[in-house]
C-alpha cells in the first residue's frame, strides 16, 4: 500500500473531533507535507463522498481528500437531499458538493452544477467524469446574477473567482463571462430546484434579488456560505422580502437580526422550514 494511502486509511480511524482539530492547527503542523505534492486522482477518505473520486493536489486539497471539507455543510445536505430531488450548485467549485449531491439524490433526482471560472469548471467536468458518466448531471457556465447580460470575472489563484466589483476581486487576470436571473434560468429551462446550495463569495444578495420569483413560488431551502458585511446586509433584505429566514449551520441557532449574522454556513428557508430543521 503506498504510504500516503496507509496514512489516509490511519486517518480515517481518527475520532472526528480529533481530525477536526487536526485540520483547523494544520497551517503549524508539517505533517501534511507526508501527502504528496503533486495532482492525482484518489479515492474521498470519509464523509458522504467516501469513495467517490476526485483529481485532486493532496498537500493543498487535503480537505477533500479526507471528507472533512465544511463538515455543517455536509451535515445539512444529508438532512435535506433525498432521491428524486432537483438540486441547484450554484458555484459549484471542483465539484465537492455536487458529487455528494449526485449521490443522495440518486435514483430519479438531478443536479445542476453553476460555475463560470473555466480553469475551474474544467476540473470541474474532471472530477463528474471519474464518477457519473451518463448520470443525469448538468453543467452551466452561467455567472448568477440579478440581471441578464455580460459582467467582468476576476479569476483568483487556482480555484477562486468574483465578480470584479466584489470586495477580494483582483483586476490583473478579468475575464467577461455570461450572467443570468435564475429566474430567468427557470423560465427558460422549466424545472425548478427542491434544493439550492451556494457559495458565491460576496454576491449572496445579487444571486437572491435574481431569484425573487422562484423563492415566492417554490420556497426551495437554501444552504448558503455568507461573506462579508455589505454582501451579509444585502442578503438579509433580499431574504426578508420574500419571508425566508436564517438558521446557522454552526450551532442551528435562529437568526432574529442583522448584527446576529457573520461569515458563515447557514440554511435560508420559508419559516415554517427552518423551524422543522
Amino acid at each position: 500500500m503506498p504510504f500516503h494511502k496507509f496514512i489516509a486509511h490511519a486517518w480515517g480511524k481518527v475520532p472526528s473531533s480529533l481530525r477536526n482539530r487536526y485540520y483547523s492547527l494544520s497551517r503549524y503542523i508539517p505533517a501534511y507535507k507526508l501527502l504528496p505534492d503533486r495532482m492525482e486522482s484518489v479515492e474521498i477518505q470519509g464523509g458522504i463522498g467516501k469513495g467517490m473520486k476526485m483529481m485532486l493536489h493532496l498537500r493543498n486539497e487535503r480537505h477533500y481528500y479526507f471528507g472533512l471539507h465544511e463538515l455543517d455543510v455536509q451535515s445539512a445536505l444529508s438532512n435535506l437531499a433525498r432521491s428524486g430531488m432537483v438540486v441547484y450548485n450554484i458555484g459549484a467549485n471542483l465539484g465537492f458538493f455536487t458529487l455528494l449531491s449526485i449521490k443522495l439524490v440518486k435514483p430519479g433526482g438531478k443536479v445542476i452544477a453553476f460555475e463560470p471560472n473555466p480553469l475551474v469548471r474544467e476540473r470541474l467536468h474532471k472530477n463528474l467524469s471519474l464518477n457519473v458518466a451518463g448520470y443525469c448531471i448538468r453543467v452551466e457556465e452561467w455567472a448568477l446574477n440579478d440581471f441578464d447580460g455580460e459582467a467582468d470575472f476576476s479569476l483568483i489563484g487556482d480555484t477562486q473567482s468574483r465578480f470584479l466589483e466584489l470586495p477580494g476581486a483582483q483586476p490583473d487576470h478579468v475575464i467577461r463571462v455570461g450572467c443570468k436571473r435564475l429566474d430567468t434560468y427557470v423560465d427558460e429551462m422549466g424545472e425548478a430546484p427542491d434544493l439550492i446550495m451556494m457559495d458565491v463569495e460576496h454576491a449572496e444578495g445579487q444571486v437572491f434579488r435574481g431569484m425573487e420569483g422562484l423563492l415566492r413560488k417554490h420556497k426551495p431551502p437554501i444552504i448558503v456560505e455568507m461573506h462579508g458585511p455589505d454582501s451579509i446586509s444585502d442578503a438579509w433584505n433580499e431574504l426578508n422580502k420574500v419571508d425566508y429566514s436564517l438558521t446557522s449551520l454552526s450551532n442551528f441557532k435562529r437568526i432574529n437580526s442583522l448584527e446576529e449574522i457573520s461569515y458563515g454556513h447557514y440554511l435560508a428557508a420559508p419559516t415554517y422550514f427552518s423551524r422543522s430543521y
